[in-house]
This record gives C-alpha cells, structure tokens and sequence, in this order.
C-alpha cells in the first residue's frame, strides 16, 4: 500500500475524531450510570438531618462566560490538534524502515514489512510516538495520545494486509508472513475517496466558516466516517 493512501487515512481519521462529539457521548454515558444508581435510605435520612436540599450542580459551576466558552474552546482545539497529529504520523510511521534502502534493494526487500509493521514493533513505536507528541502537548493525557498513535498504525497494518506483499505481522515469534491479496500494491481509490472526504470535510469545518467560536464540528466528522464506510464499501467488493 502506497505512502499516500496511509497518510490520507491518517488525516481523514484526525477529520473523525471530534473532542465535542466525544465529551457529549462521554457526558451521556456519565448519565446514564448516574441514573442507575439507587437511592438509599441513608443518604435520604443525612440528607433530612442536614437539613439540606440536594446541590444543583449547575450553580456550582458558575454561569457559562465568554471566556470560559473560549477557554474550552481552546482546549478542545488543542486536544483535536494532538489527536490529529499521533494519528497523522502513526499511519505512516511503520514505513519507517524504508530506511533499508540506504543499504541496497536487496536488504530492503528482506527486511521491508519486518519489525515495524509486527505487532510488538506497532506497540513499540505507539509508545515513542506518543511520548514525542506529549512532549508538545503536555496537557493531553499519554493514553489518549498513545490510543491515537495505536489506531493509525493499526490501520497501516490493516491496508498493507490487503496486498499481496506480505507482512511480518508475528515478529519476532514467527517468520510467517501474511497476505490477503485483495488490494493492489498502489491503489488510487483509496487516493480518490479518502482524499475527497478531507478535501470536503476541510472546506465544511475548517474553512467554511472563520468564527471559531461558531465552527461546525459535526459536519467533518460525518464526511470522514462516510468517506472510511465508502472506501470500506470498495474493499469488500475487490474481495468479491
């Protein structure tokens, strides 16, 4: 699978990933346990013996400001931008060992798809990529970053499955090599499908609309899921 097409799907994955619509499912899920859980006699009789009525949260946070609006924004941002950035690099960090060239074709092709496209060598290499990226985010949590880092390389290793140049995907505990021989070595639907989903969620998100305070996040979230169903779409029937 060409360079391409993995950084493509790296930026229509960052194009998905969408902190609002992730804090809001979060804030759901948050909900829902908060509904499961009974009411029991103590806590009712040391409500009644304070004297106290139950806090509205709502008080306590305070009303919603300009600057605080600004200032989650600005967060979310900046959380969006690192996510982004680990999926971004991990699409194509496996394919670092093209730098088997500088010793000749021959080690090249013995060792190309070896260590770094194994699933030890992915874990590896999340772990790096989402230290480096912590470095520059200090404020978003290693796990998130190494999630990110793990869900690109996962998807370069799933695209280069589909061809028919196998892969170590067991080293160092195998030698087997596996293929499924479903995709050509270089591609160009994933070029046509994966590159329009970014080129117009891009348009709809990021440039349709200059008042950050305002940007549609949805919209590209949406493009890019229909753009990976698409592609998807176009795998399975090549495997037809």
């Amino acid at each position: 699978m060409d360079i391409l097409t993995h950084l493509l799907s790296g930026a229509v994955s960052g194009l998905v990933y969408n902190p609002e619509v992730a804090s809001w499912v979060r804030e759901k899920v948050h909900k829902k346990k908060t509904r499961r859980e009974p009411f029991t006699s103590d806590s009712t009789e040391q409500g009644h013996h304070n004297n106290s009525t139950p806090l509205d949260t709502s008080e306590m946070r305070g009303p919603t400001t300009p600057s605080a609006n600004l200032s989650s924004l600005k967060t979310m941002e900046t959380t969006r931008r690192a996510v982004r950035w680990s999926l971004l690099i991990g699409s194509v960090l496996p394919d670092i060992d093209i730098l088997f060239l500088l010793g000749g074709w021959s080690l090249y092709r013995t060792y190309h798809r070896g260590p770094t496209h194994s699933v030890l060598g992915v874990m590896i290499l999340a772990l790096l990529l989402s230290w480096i990226v912590g470095k520059r985010y200090p404020m978003i949590t290693k796990s998130r970053l190494f999630i990110a880092s793990l869900i690109g390389m996962t998807m370069h290793l799933a695209l280069d499955l589909l061809t028919s140049y196998r892969t170590y995907l067991l080293w160092p505990f195998s030698d087997q090599r596996f293929a499924f021989g479903i995709l050509r070595f270089h591609d160009r639907t994933g070029w046509w499908v994966l590159g329009s989903a970014l080129l117009v969620g891009c348009i709809v998100g990021e440039w349709g609309n200059f008042d950050k305070e305002r940007r549609n996040l949805k919209s590209p979230t949406l493009i890019g899921a229909l753009g990976f169903l698409a592609y998807t779409g176009y795998i399975l029937m090549q495997a037809g």
